[in-house]
C-alpha cells in the first residue's frame, strides 16, 4: 500500500475511534479540515507536551517547554508575530527537532528577512539535521538559505502563500524530499536539480514555465515516483514530454497548456489511466482561454475529479466522461446545448461547479431522478441562462446551491421541494472577472 493510501486508512480508523474530529468537508464528502476533539486534547496535551511529544508556542503563555530547559522537543509550531521573538535557549531545547511548522501573519507586507538567519542558526546545530517537515505556509516570503540543502531527512517542504521569488539549489540535494508545495509564490523557474530527486512525489507548483524550468541541454526529469504535479505550464516550445509517460504512479495532474502543445498533452492523458484529480486549462500565446479538445476519458476509471477550462468542441458526451466522476468544473466551454440531461446520469457526481460561460443556452432541464448524489452545485454567470426546470425526484440529495451572476434567470419554483438543501446563496453581480479568475485557486 502506498504511503498516502495508508495515511487516509489510518486516519479514517482515527475518526473512527473519536481520537480526530472532523470539522469540515470538501464538496465530494472527503475530510477538509479537521481538529482533535476539545475533551481528548484537554486530557492528553498537557502530558505530552511535557513529555517534549512537542510544543505550541504562541510568544506569551508559559507552556510546558518553558518550565525545563533541558527538554528536546520534537515537534514545534510557532503562533508568532515577530520571529525574532525565539531566544537562544529555546533553539537549544529544540535541537532534536523533527517537525517545524510556522503559523506567522504578518500586517504590512514586511518580509520574513529574519527567518533565513534562524534556520542558518538552526541548521548549524548537529541535532537540527533530524528535521523532516517544515512548513512555512502564509509567512510571507522567507529567506531559505542554501544551507537548507544539508537537512538530509527533510522530507516536506511547504512554501504555500509565501509569495517567495526564489528557492536555494541546494534544494535538489535533499535526497529524501518527498513533498514540495510552492502554490500561490512568485516563483517563474526551478533549479535544474529539483527534476533529479528521484523520492519526489508531490509537486505544487504556481504556473511555472516548462521550458524556463528545464535549461539546456534538456536533460529528461527522474520523476519516476511522482503521484502529484500541479500547476506546470506547457509553453508552445516545451521540452519534449515523453517523459510524462513514464509516471505511472500519477495519480493528481494540473497543467496549463498552450494550444499548440494541446494535442501531445491530451494524447499523454489518454496514456495515464491512474488519474484521480485533472485540472487542463488552454490558452493561445496571448494567455487567454482558447479551444480545449480532450478527446474520450472513459477508460479513466479512477478519475474522481475533473476541471476544465477552455471552449469544448461540442456538447458533452456520456460515453466520453469518466464513470466515476465525483466533482466536475466547467469554465469558458461555451456550451451551447444543455449539459444537465448528460451529466445527471453520472450516478457518482456529488459537486458540479458551471463557471464563467460554461454554458450560454437559455434553458436548462435537471430530469426526473437525475443527480442522485449531487450535494453542492454552483452556477456562475451563466448571463443567458433564462428558464431552470427541475423536475420531480431530481437533486433529491442537493444540499448546498450558490448561483452568481446570472442576471436572466427565473427562481425555479422546485427549490422548494428539495427537502435536503441546507445553504443557498446568491449573488446578483459580481466584479468583472479576468479571464484568470475563472481558475478559482483551491
Amino acid at each position: 500500500m502506498a504511503p498516502e493510501d495508508q495515511a487516509k486508512k489510518d486516519f479514517h480508523q482515527l475518526v473512527l475511534m473519536n481520537m480526530i474530529e472532523v470539522v469540515k468537508l470538501k464538496s465530494d464528502g472527503r475530510p477538509k479540515t479537521c481538529r482533535v476533539p476539545s475533551s481528548l486534547s484537554d486530557y492528553l496535551f498537557p502530558d505530552a507536551e511535557s513529555g517534549g511529544v512537542f510544543c505550541i508556542h504562541d510568544g506569551s503563555r508559559s507552556n510546558a517547554t518553558s518550565s525545563s530547559s533541558d527538554l528536546c522537543v520534537c515537534r514545534l509550531a510557532e503562533h508568532l508575530d515577530n520571529l525574532s521573538s525565539i531566544t537562544p535557549s529555546d533553539k537549544k531545547q529544540f535541537e532534536y527537532l523533527h517537525s517545524y511548522l510556522f503559523f506567522v501573519k504578518r500586517k504590512g507586507g514586511k518580509p520574513a528577512g529574519e527567518f533565513g538567519n534562524l534556520l542558518k542558526m538552526v541548521i548549524a546545530i548537529r541535532g537540527y539535521r533530524l528535521l523532516r517537515v517544515l512548513d512555512l505556509e502564509d509567512v510571507y516570503k522567507p529567506v531559505l538559505p542554501e544551507t537548507i540543502g544539508k537537512l538530509q531527512l527533510l522530507r516536506y517542504v511547504g512554501l504555500r502563500r509565501t509569495f517567495i521569488d526564489s528557492i536555494p539549489k541546494s534544494l535538489g540535494d535533499l535526497h529524501s524530499l518527498e513533498t514540495l508545495d510552492m502554490k500561490h509564490t512568485n516563483i517563474t523557474s526551478l533549479p535544474k536539480s529539483i527534476w533529479k530527486v528521484k523520492t519526489l512525489r508531490h509537486l505544487y507548483l504556481n504556473d511555472i514555465h516548462l521550458q524556463m524550468s528545464v535549461q539546456k541541454p534538456f536533460v529528461k526529469p527522474s520523476l519516476t515516483n511522482l503521484r502529484t504535479l500541479w500547476g506546470l505550464s506547457i509553453g508552445k516550445k516545451s521540452p519534449p514530454l515523453n517523459w510524462l509517460e513514464n509516471l505511472s504512479d500519477l495519480k493528481n495532474l494540473g497543467l496549463i497548456c498552450n494550444i499548440a502543445s494541446l494535442g501531445k498533452i491530451t494524447n499523454l492523458i489518454q496514456g495515464l489511466t491512474s488519474l484521480e484529480s485533472l485540472r487542463l486549462r488552454s490558452i493561445n500565446d496571448f494567455y487567454v482561454p482558447s479551444d480545449l479538445a480532450i478527446g474520450s476519458l472513459n477508460n479513466h476509471k479512477e478519475l474522481k475529479e475533473l476541471y476544465l477550462l477552455g471552449r469544448l468542441p461540442g456538447p458533452l458526451k456520456l460515453h466520453e466522461l469518466p464513470p466515476n466522476l465525483r466533482i466536475f468544473t466547467l469554465s469558458l466551454s461555451y456550451l451551447s446545448e444543455d449539459p444537465m440531461p448528460v451529466l445527471g446520469q453520472l450516478r457518482e457526481l456529488k459537486a458540479l461547479r458551471l463557471f464563467a460561460h460554461s454554458y450560454i443556452g437559455e434553458k436548462m432541464t435537471c430530469g426526473n431522478g437525475g443527480f442522485p448524489q449531487l450535494r453542492v452545485l454552483k452556477l456562475w454567470v451563466l448571463k443567458e441562462l433564462k428558464e431552470w426546470t427541475i423536475e420531480e425526484g431530481a437533486m433529491t440529495a442537493l444540499e448546498k446551491l450558490e448561483i452568481r451572476n446570472c442576471p436572466k434567470l427565473k427562481m425555479p419554483t422546485e427549490l422548494t421541494k428539495l427537502s435536503n438543501l441546507k445553504e443557498l446563496t446568491l449573488v446578483k453581480k459580481v466584479l468583472k472577472m479576468k479571464p484568470e479568475d475563472a481558475w478559482p485557486r483551491p
